[in-house]
C-alpha cells in the first residue's frame, strides 16, 4: 500500500471545516488592521483613475482585476473599515486551500492531499500573505491558476480553463507560472497537444498588454533582459529550495539541503 491508496473519513469536510476555522480566526485577529504601504499607492491615486488606469502596472505585474476589486471596495466601503478587505483575502486563501486539497487528491489521494491543504491553510512562512489584504492579488492570481489545472483533469474544460488563466494573469504576473504549468501538461500529453492552441489568445492578449502598458512599470534592479536566461536556472533550483525550507519554517541553505534529499528520493522511488 502507498500514500495514494489510504483513506481519510470525510477527508473533504475536514479541509473545509479547517479552512473556515483558520480563516475565521485570521479575521478576528486581524479586526483592528488598516491599509498599509503599497495599498496606499491605490487609494491616493483611486480618484484618478481612468478606463487606462486599469492596464497600469502596478510595480511589474498586470494589475487589471486586482485595481478592480479596490475601486469597487474604495467606492462602497471605502476606508472606514479594512475587515471587507481582509474578507476577500480570506476568500481567496479558502479557495487555494480548497482547490488544492482536490487537485492534490485526485494525482496522489487523500492523504498525501490532506497534508497539503493543512500546510498551506497555516504556512508560517506566508504569513505577509495572510495578514495583509493586498496581497489578494497574489492569492487570487494562484487560485484562478489552481482553478484552471483543475479544470485540465478528465473531462477538460477548456474553455473555463482558459478564462481562468486570464483572470490569473489580470491579478499579477504569477499567472504566468500557472499559464506556463498548464501548456506543459497538454504539450506532454499525447492526444492533447493540439488543445494549447486555446491559451494562444491569452498569449497574444498579454504580450499586447506588455507592450501598451507593462514595458513602463517599475521593474525590479536589475530589470529583467536576455541575459537571465543564463541565470533562471539557478534561480528556479534556489526558489524550489526555499519553498521546501518554508514549509518547515526555515530558509537558507538548509532548503537546499531539503532539494537535494527531495531529489535523490524521488530518483530512488
Amino acid at each position: 500500500m502507498t500514500a495514494a491508496d489510504v483513506r481519510v473519513w470525510r477527508a473533504r469536510l475536514i479541509v473545509v471545516l479547517a479552512g473556515l476555522a483558520a480563516c475565521t480566526a485570521i479575521l478576528w485577529l486581524s479586526r483592528t488592521y488598516t491599509f498599509y504601504f503599497d495599498e496606499w499607492t491605490f487609494i491616493s491615486t483611486a480618484p484618478d483613475w481612468m478606463f487606462s488606469s486599469f492596464f497600469q502596472a502596478h510595480n511589474e505585474h498586470p494589475s487589471m482585476l486586482f485595481r478592480l476589486v479596490y475601486w469597487a471596495l474604495l467606492n462602497t466601503v471605502g476606508l472606514r473599515s479594512y475587515l471587507p478587505y481582509m474578507t476577500i483575502l480570506m476568500l481567496a486563501h479558502l479557495a487555494n486551500v480548497l482547490l488544492l486539497f482536490e487537485l492534490v487528491r485526485r494525482r496522489s489521494g487523500e492523504a498525501v492531499a490532506l497534508g497539503a491543504a493543512l500546510l498551506l491553510l497555516v504556512l508560517g512562512a506566508g504569513w505577509e500573505d495572510l495578514l495583509w489584504a493586498f496581497q489578494m492579488a497574489w492569492l487570487a492570481s494562484v487560485a484562478c491558476g489552481l482553478g484552471a489545472l483543475l479544470l485540465l483533469q478528465a473531462p477538460p474544460r477548456m474553455a473555463a480553463a482558459t478564462i481562468l488563466l486570464a483572470a490569473a494573469l489580470s491579478f499579477s504576473a504569477i499567472g504566468v507560472v500557472f499559464a506556463t504549468a498548464a501548456s506543459v501538461q497538454l504539450l506532454l500529453t499525447p492526444g492533447r497537444r493540439r488543445q494549447v492552441v486555446w491559451f494562444a489568445p491569452v498569449g497574444v492578449a498579454l504580450l499586447a498588454w506588455y507592450i501598451g502598458f507593462g514595458r513602463f512599470g517599475n521593474h525590479p534592479n536589475p530589470p529583467p533582459t536576455a541575459m537571465n536566461f543564463l541565470v533562471d536556472p539557478l534561480y528556479l533550483l534556489w526558489g524550489l529550495s526555499q519553498s521546501l525550507a518554508g514549509l518547515i519554517g526555515e530558509g537558507g541553505w538548509v532548503g537546499v539541503l531539503l532539494l537535494a534529499a527531495g531529489i535523490i528520493a524521488l530518483a530512488r522511488y
